[in-house]
């Protein structure tokens, strides 16, 4: 990246145009001199991509002088970051779109200027748009969206096998097991309650006065997952080994999201394969799993001395062009509609399922309440897949975790 001017040269300079101004500040930088002083967040795999847009960026404001400090910060901590000690946050950051309730009622974030607000209502895809919003106001500038998929070794599994969970399971693998998933984590076993006819804050996840899954389908949901356990070739893998076992040949598919894309094809090589969830047989019938999804955003710290220029970074972050280089670069599915548009037919397996399994997708609320749900429902899930929870308690662990994320 092209090196900033030093601040002691622009003291220099600043101190020559002084002898002939009256009433000049050396030290002064801003909105006003064109000198800013930027701290940018990213993620650690994210580096020398951002690295690239903010040299571009500065051609493209050829009249101000950058200096860029550019700090590694995974956008599922940004949020409680910036809360934390807003002081010291990014002036711009990423972060995952289930946060913005969190920034927005702890005065953290900045809404999204005026000129900028008509891009994103136009240019998003809906459930970007969505995500980019809170009390019906834009706060954030939305980069890529995704969601849940299947992983799988097409040397032991065919395409025609990974179309239902049930062939997954019964198929003749060789392996240890031929399909695994986190089974602590409420943000993959909800997929089952989802399935089953579920909602979580009404049909399109925006009403927070609509909870209601202590319910026929959310037990259903449960039933499932209870006698998933008793079948020898699924297992529970956390995310930590999931890459391992795939490349050890001991698990045949995986069930995670895009953040493994490059883990995953390392493991597997030649014989790495994606697709859409598998269905799962409900009520004797064909049912596809659904699962959560999200969008990454970039947000602009309330505190920034650079309120104007923030903003105008984090729209260029955004736009078509830097979505297209994460399409191309780190395969991330676009939010920018045209691009989206293009992406499903891109040749870029992990995006087009992306693309592929959104029509059977929940956002991730970003209501604060959803603090209430994802510790409790996570353990209450765990223990049904190991048998820990009795049967006749699962109403009562439902009704118990609906009351909290009520209030």
């Amino acid at each position: 990246m092209k090196k900033a001017i030093t601040l002691s040269l622009v003291l220099v300079m600043t101190l020559a145009i002084c002898l002939t101004s009256v009433g000049c500040n050396p030290t002064e930088d801003g909105e006003e001199s064109g000198v800013y002083n930027l701290k940018v967040w990213c993620a650690e795999l994210d580096r020398s991509m951002i690295d690239e847009m903010l040299y571009q960026y500065e051609k493209e404001n050829p009249d101000n002088i950058y200096n860029w400090t550019i700090q590694e910060v995974g956008e599922d901590v940004a949020g409680q970051r910036v809360i934390s000690d807003p002081s010291t946050a990014a002036d711009v950051f990423s972060f995952a779109s289930d946060q913005l309730g969190v920034l927005v009622n702890n005065n953290a974030i900045l809404a999204v200027p005026a000129q900028y607000q008509s891009s994103i209502a136009e240019d998003q895809i809906a459930v970007a748009e969505m995500a980019a919003k809170f009390n019906n106001q834009y706060y954030a500038y939305p980069y890529t969206y995704e969601n849940v998929f299947l992983y799988y070794n097409n040397e032991l599994l065919s395409e025609s096998q990974v179309g239902s969970l049930e062939s997954i399971i019964s198929a003749n693998t060789g392996v240890e097991y031929n399909i695994g998933m986190d089974m602590d984590d409420a943000y993959y076993t909800s997929i089952f309650l989802f399935a089953a006819g579920m909602q979580l804050f009404g049909a399109d996840g925006q009403d927070v006065t609509n909870v209601d899954f202590a319910n026929d389908n959310a037990l259903k949901g449960c039933e499932y997952i209870y006698n998933l356990s008793s079948k020898a070739k699924f297992n529970s893998i956390v995310e930590e080994d999931q890459a391992t076992a795939l490349k050890n040949g001991n698990v045949a598919a995986i069930i995670s999201g895009p953040h493994m894309v490059d883990q995953f094809k390392t493991a597997l090589g030649a014989k790495y394969a994606v697709t859409k969830l598998p269905t799962i047989e409900l009520d004797g019938k064909a049912t596809q799993m659904i699962s959560f999804s999200g969008v990454k955003l970039y947000g602009v710290n309330r505190n920034t001395k650079y309120a104007e220029e923030s903003a105008k970074l984090a729209m260029f972050l955004s736009n078509y062009d830097n979505q297209y280089i994460r399409l191309t670069d780190r395969e991330f599915c676009p939010t920018n509609s045209q691009l989206y548009n293009e992406a499903a037919n891109s040749g870029v397996d992990a995006v087009e399922v992306v693309i592929e399994q959104a029509q059977y997708t929940r956002l991730k609320p970003a209501f604060t309440q959803m603090s209430s749900y994802w510790t409790p429902m996570a353990t209450f899930l765990a223990g049904v897949f190991k048998k820990t929870q009795a049967e006749s308690a699962w109403l009562g662990q439902l009704e118990a975790i609906e009351k909290a994320v009520l209030g």
